[in-house]
Parts: C-alpha cells; structure tokens; sequence
C-alpha cells in the first residue's frame, strides 16, 4: 500500500488530471447535477480541479468546494476564481469544519483516495453530521462489483484487467450500506453500465491490442446512448456509480 505522502505528491502533480476520460467526467457530473436544486448549499468535497464544480455552482444558490490539494484548487481558481474554495484534508473534517450545514454534500471519486476503509466510513459519518436535517449524500465512487464484472468478460476475450488505481480503494455497496444504514437511507442508484461495458469492453475487444482513445467515435456513440438511455444495460457493469443517502 502506498504511503498518504505518496498520494499527495501524485495530487500535487499539475499534469495529474483527476479524470482522462471526458466522455466519462461529463456523464459523472450531469448525473449529480440532475439531483441539485435551486435553493441548494453544496460541499463538494475533494472536488479536484473543479470540473464539476463549475457546472454545479451553476445550478445552486452556492457552493463550497474543498480539497487538500492546493495544487487541484489553483487549477479551479483559474477557471473560476468567484468559487469559494478551502485546502482541507478530509482525514482533518469535523462537525465543526464550518460554521453553516449544507443541503446537499458530493463526494466524486474523492472517497475513494482514503485508502482504508475504517477512514472512508469516519468520513461519511462526518458528511453527516454536516448535512442539514433531510440533507443528501450525492456520492458518485468506486464500487468493486461492477469492476470485477468487466474483468470477467475482459478475461474471456484474453484482454488483461483493468486494475483498481494504486492510490484507490473501492468500495463494496453492500459493506458500505451496512455501515451507515443507521444513519442514511439509500434513496438512488444509478449506474454507468452500458458506457462502461461498450468502452471497456466491446471496443477493447474491437480494437485489441490497440488501446481505443476516450474520444474515438465508438466511444463518443456510447456516451450518447448512456445520455439517452439510462441504464439501459440492467447488469451491473459499473466500476463508478452515483447513491444518493438521504440523512435520517
């Protein structure tokens, strides 16, 4: 396992990008930005170079963004410098962190760089604690079914797996809602399937041993029908899905 430093040294890289596919970054945020409101006080938290972010400050009454890289917050800041932005580690967030609760907290793909689970769940108990009465936990992650399943089919066409990072820790869905089934009611699931099996797997297949780029036109046909049908593939495909808790 690698060393926190080590994570940090990779987050403080300014070629680092959190996300090289933008097919796939753009569907991840218009899934979250569907379940934002007018109204809304957002954290997003671990919100890198604000990708996201920007899109969502759009939609809300305001926003927070926070990360513990100050290297990914100065990226945001040249695109967007009216966002408040905050240089926090979320091993250091508390119920104290800030002076008012939120409506709505994001974590994407944030989570899933707390390389040990015990320090992932803290986190959530956290968020929390933060959310308003009624708030909600728009949680956009890592989830280990989904990326084994398409290592499985990878298999059987003789292509290699495609490995969980080495500064990320998956989650299990059914470990993680146990843990917080106390606190949040699970109230959406949505998953990523059928651009996540058509990119990582039918045009792999087609293309091996070619690498396909993020935005060859296959791939940019599979964003579109993800776009238009949801969830269209029913099997759970999906190494990223979005769950939104609902705090209790």
């Amino acid at each position: 396992m690698k060393s926190e430093s080590q994570i940090r040294e990779y987050w403080e890289d300014k070629s680092v990008a959190s996300m090289y596919d933008k097919n796939l970054i753009n569907l991840e945020i218009g899934i979250i930005a569907d379940q934002l409101k007018s109204d809304d006080v957002v954290l997003d938290l671990g919100c890198g170079e604000g990708e996201g972010t920007i899109c969502y400050s759009e939609k809300v009454k305001k926003i927070i963004a926070v990360d513990y890289s100050q290297t990914r917050l100065d990226l945001l800041a040249k695109k967007n410098p009216e966002i408040e932005s905050i240089c926090l580690d979320m091993k250091n967030l508390s119920p104290s962190s800030f002076e008012n609760k939120f409506d709505v907290i994001i974590t994407q793909r944030s989570l899933i760089n707390l390389t040990d689970f015990s320090d992932q769940i803290r986190t959530i108990k956290t968020i929390h604690s933060l959310l308003k009465d009624n708030g909600r936990y728009v949680m956009l992650e890592g989830f280990k079914r989904g990326a084994e399943a398409i290592n499985r089919v990878r298999e059987q066409f003789e292509l290699s797996p495609i490995n969980v990072k080495w500064h990320n820790l998956f989650f299990d869905q059914d470990e993680l809602c146990e843990n917080i089934s106390d606190i949040f009611s699970l109230r959406e699931e949505r998953r990523l399937s059928t651009f996540l099996f058509l990119t990582r797997v039918v045009n792999a297949i087609h293309k091996h041993p070619d690498v396909p780029k993020w935005n060859d036109e296959f791939n940019n046909l599979a964003f579109k029908m993800e776009t238009m049908f949801p969830d269209l593939m029913k099997e759970d495909f999906s190494r990223l899905k979005m769950l939104v808790f609902e705090k209790k």
